[in-house]
């Protein structure tokens, strides 16, 4: 059987064993994941996923550690495979915390309940926070941390373009965050780092052991690059100098104008010219006084 393993080929409940626990130099405690299946460290194929970019950390040591996050897509966009991936996740976190109370005595060195091993508890899948409550959302889409994993300046992963062409390690010095744009797609083999102790709290770790990786190409104005395709026709068209009257009528005859549908976009009115047409109206006549009559008096005849 393959070490490498996809979400359906999983299922926590059946396939998945502890180590004993140990303790580190500085008090931490660890407890390695294992498939039953193959008995080895468990490594799980996921589908091409979106990703934020690069997170980079600076140790106390002076050395960079790195990771990203996995974003799962909203459900009018998900697929089989993310969707088996999220619920296969779901399930492994629903088994360690019963088992974390089965096995509390021995993993925190007295009996606990459920109620406090779930406040311990750091979950493997990171849901964005009710801006009223405060509480992780868990109608929203979660995301999965995976961290790339890098010893004494050695990066112990590899990262493959859609060619298959190794990106890292790499000759250049490129460091994950030059590489790994936000907003790009990867599909990933993550490797369980195991169940981490520390300081009250516990959780899964998950590291990278290699991806493929789909850069995200971003049109962007200023940078001189034109981005206007043009067709073989349309080239040699424009590449012939000059044209004739009736050559510009046919290419331009037929153009229809179109009323733009933006509002409030700030142009240069062009206000053309207008005969204007100016109707003769009738004379208004003019109010005349009236007349006097004249009274002549006849003089008498006697």
């Amino acid at each position: 059987m393959t070490a490498i393993v996809s979400a359906t080929d999983f299922t926590p409940a059946n396939d998945m064993m502890y180590t004993k626990v140990k303790i580190n130099s500085v008090g931490g405690k660890s407890i390695g994941i294992i498939n039953s299946n193959t008995k080895r460290s468990l490594m799980v194929s996921t589908p091409i996923m979106l990703n934020w970019g690069v997170n980079v950390f600076d140790n106390q040591n002076g050395t960079k550690a790195y990771s990203l996050s996995l974003q799962f897509p909203r459900e009018e966009f998900s697929t089989d495979s993310t969707n088996e991936l999220l619920n296969m996740l779901k399930d492994m976190e629903s088994k360690i915390l019963d088992d974390a109370v089965e096995n509390s005595k021995d993993w925190f060195g007295k009996s606990q309940s459920r109620e406090v091993v779930e406040a311990f508890w750091n979950p493997i899948l990171k849901y964005p926070k009710n801006q009223e409550t405060q509480e992780p959302d868990t109608t929203r889409a979660p995301t999965l941390k995976v961290k790339l994993p890098m010893w004494d300046g050695v990066y112990k992963f590899e990262l493959f373009d859609m060619s298959n062409n190794l990106l890292i390690p790499n000759d250049e010095g490129r460091s994950p965050d030059m590489v790994i744009q936000k907003a790009s797609n990867i599909a990933c083999v993550i490797q369980c780092g195991g169940i981490w102790m520390a300081n009250g709290n516990f959780g899964v770790s998950w590291k990278l052991f290699q991806a493929k990786y789909k850069e995200n190409i971003q049109l962007e104005v200023g940078k001189g690059v034109c981005h206007v395709p043009l067709s073989e026709e349309d080239s040699s068209k424009m590449a012939v100098s000059g044209s004739s009257e009736d050559e510009t009528t046919n290419i331009a005859g037929n153009t229809t104008m179109v009323e733009s549908d933006d509002e409030g976009e700030p142009e240069t009115e062009v206000v053309a010219e207008q005969s204007v047409q100016i109707e003769e109206q009738e004379p208004v006549p003019v109010e005349q006084k009236p007349k006097k009559k004249r009274v002549v008096k006849k003089k008498s005849t006697e």
